[in-house]
């Protein structure tokens, strides 16, 4: 007869592991040593993140030490509560943070294992630290993550709601790691629940719609990701700025997939004949739809009670407007030259940054600078800078890119998009952005720069993982990060990645 077998356990104390002996596991010392009178070695940290979703499904032991005492977890939990809920909550305070998952915390574990891990990345965030490899300051945040998704694998009362907040509060967390797969892995897992849910807190729903668009920005493929229904009344008639948020989202996401869409054709992967028919019926439908939704917010402004916060939220609402209605017609051209014809879009752009900017700096919020979950203005700022061929409105956007938002949105990174925009004017205007140069471009008038030829764009850009330190001929140490761009070859038919180099700015 056959021997039963065991599961196999990967997790037990280095002492049984080295010996290739079944451990039980037990705290602090494994019971197995102790009867042999050996010295149990204790427990490895788990992998950072070690575990998936198909992993939480799974009922294990656990594996994860201790990490702090009740009384620092108390002061996490007060700091998420007083300083992280009000700064993610956005412009037009969503309640998500401050009541649903707060709320929550108090009940749920896994909740509250993942709050003290947003609470801790939050509070070590550092926008200079250009190493994303594991580190000792995270080793607590990490700890606490992998306890949440503990709890999400051997609790058995977990609601559906609940399951879904916390695979937000894993989103965040990998934001906050600037960690891409995981995030859009936790955003796939929270976009089958919500399909699955017949109510849900219009709260809820307002952050899974946003979540939505941020995977289509830094995944190349999404096959089999899951789909997301448009809210009833698209932007037709706004009642509230979280109704025009969410309905926009949507408006937004559909933008983001139809453009990558047209990619193959645009960059000249594909030929432009063999562009389905279809994809210009929706182009145009989605068109029409973003002036039905701009119509009804003018509507809806002229009844507005206005206040600072609303303003804010104003602000990020229309130039997502412009920037959608600029992707959008861009989409389907290769001719860099069609982007010329947004220059009003680029200048109104730039002047709601310039008024947000202007807002920001009478009230001092240095905290709230750090991160942001959702997407603010920072990245739309970029796509200006990169589309943008007149030399002193893709300046000014550049210029503003870190002053208006966080040094991360979601995943956008101000350093990196600030280092790659540099670059880019650099090389298609070929000049140099010292700051005597680019003031003398915003202050004088009278100067009108040579506009880039097609052939001069850069079509699109890859940047490589990992940051390395340069020393200059001066002796100064700097942060740099390798990028490819793809430009026009010579044949015209075809693009050539080219290497190059962009410098991440210092701490000031």
């Amino acid at each position: 007869m056959t021997r039963k077998g065991f599961e196999k356990v990967r997790t037990g104390c280095i002492t049984c592991k080295a010996r290739k002996v079944k451990c039980d596991e037990e705290k602090p010392r494994c019971s197995r040593c102790i009867a042999s009178h050996r010295v149990c070695g204790g427990y490895r940290t788990p992998p950072v993140v070690s575990f998936s979703w198909n992993d939480l499904l799974q009922v294990r032991p656990s594996t994860i030490p201790s990490s702090t005492s009740s009384s620092n977890q108390l002061r996490d939990l007060d700091f998420f509560r007083c300083i992280i809920a009000p700064a993610l909550s956005g412009p037009l305070g969503n309640l998500f943070w401050a009541h649903h998952v707060c709320q929550l915390t108090i009940q749920e574990p896994a909740t509250r294992y993942a709050v003290l891990a947003i609470s801790s990345l939050y509070e070590r965030f550092d926008p200079f630290s250009y190493d994303c490899s594991f580190s000792d300051k995270h080793r607590v945040a990490i700890c606490y993550y992998n306890k949440a998704m503990r709890h999400v694998a051997s609790s058995t009362h977990l609601s559906v709601d609940t399951t879904l907040i916390v695979s937000i509060l894993f989103v965040c967390i990998e934001f906050l790691r600037g960690n891409t797969i995981a995030a859009i892995e936790h955003c796939r897992h929270g976009l089958r629940i919500l399909g699955s849910m017949k109510q849900i807190s219009p709260n809820i729903s307002a952050i899974m719609r946003h979540l939505y668009i941020f995977p289509f920005f830094f995944a190349a493929a999404l096959p089999g990701f899951p789909l997301i229904q448009a809210p009833m009344s698209v932007g037709y008639h706004i009642i509230d700025l979280l109704q025009a948020t969410e309905a926009l989202d949507c408006l937004m996401a559909r933008v983001v997939k139809l453009l990558r869409t047209f990619d193959p054709f645009r960059l000249g992967i594909a030929d432009t004949a063999e562009i389905p028919p279809s994809l210009f019926l929706t182009q145009h439908e989605l068109d029409r739809e973003l002036d039905t939704w701009r119509a009804g917010l003018s509507e809806f402004e002229r009844n507005l009670d206005s206040n600072d916060q609303s303003q804010a939220h104003l602000r990020i609402l229309k130039v997502r407007w412009h920037v959608c209605k600029a992707w959008l017609q861009m989409s389907s051209h290769q001719d860099e030259m069609f982007c010329d014809r947004f220059r009003d879009q680029f200048e109104r752009i730039v002047d709601l940054a310039r008024e947000e900017a202007t807002s920001k700096m009478l009230v001092k919020t240095e905290r709230a600078k750090v991160f942001s979950f959702e997407m603010g203005l920072s990245p739309l700022l970029h796509f200006v800078v990169l589309k943008c061929r007149f030399l002193k409105i893709r300046l000014e956007a550049w210029c503003l890119l870190r002053t208006v938002g966080c040094a991360r949105e979601s995943l956008w990174d101000s350093n990196e998009m600030y280092g790659i925009g540099k670059r880019i004017i650099e090389r298609e205007h070929g000049v140099e952005l010292s700051p005597s140069f680019v003031t003398r471009i915003l202050e004088d008038t009278r100067i009108d720069y040579t506009l880039p030829s097609d052939d001069q764009r850069i079509r699109d850009s890859f940047v490589e993982e990992g940051t390395e330190t340069y020393v200059d001929l001066d002796g100064s140490r700097v942060n740099r990060r390798k990028i490819f761009f793809f430009v026009c070859s010579d044949d015209q038919n075809e693009l050539r990645r080219v290497q190059d180099w962009i410098y991440l700015p210092e701490r000031s």
